[in-house]
């Protein structure tokens, strides 16, 4: 199950719109510490979150990524389409579907999910992924 806590929720009264914003530290401000989190699950729920919390008023994600080299900064506006946020319930509800499957199983008798995100993420790594893929 996912579950999301926005850093904050900005209402700009010049345009009547609601955005959620997300911090992020980096290292860089490039186009790839952007890219990085564009396809991320989180920024995907903020936007169904959005979009079912102020309808037409909601003005999109901003990501503000913080660069911890010095006080600079950059904000930047994600509109998810309506085909990403279709996709990503669709993967949600599949996700889900697989958990209840296989909630009686043992771990052996589940399907692995082998990927850099699920293994090894950014800030540790599973407690079984060497079990997982063989590594002693």
């Amino acid at each position: 199950m996912r579950t999301q806590r926005a850093d904050l929720v900005l209402y700009e009264r010049r345009t009547g719109k609601y955005f959620i914003v997300d911090h992020k530290k980096v290292w860089r401000l490039s186009n790839i510490t952007e890219e990085q989190f564009l396809p991320h699950g989180q920024f995907i729920g903020y936007s169904i979150i959005g979009r079912k919390l102020y309808g037409s008023a909601f003005g999109g994600v901003i990501l503000n990524r913080v660069c911890l080299q010095g006080p600079r900064f950059d904000r930047t506006i994600i509109n998810h389409s309506k085909e990403v946020i279709m996709a990503f319930i669709a993967s949600m509800k599949e996700t889900l579907w697989r958990l209840d499957a296989y909630k009686d199983k043992s771990w052996r008798e589940t399907p692995g999910v082998f990927d850099e995100q699920v293994c090894k993420g950014k800030y540790e790594s599973c407690p079984f992924m060497k079990m997982c893929i063989g590594i002693k």
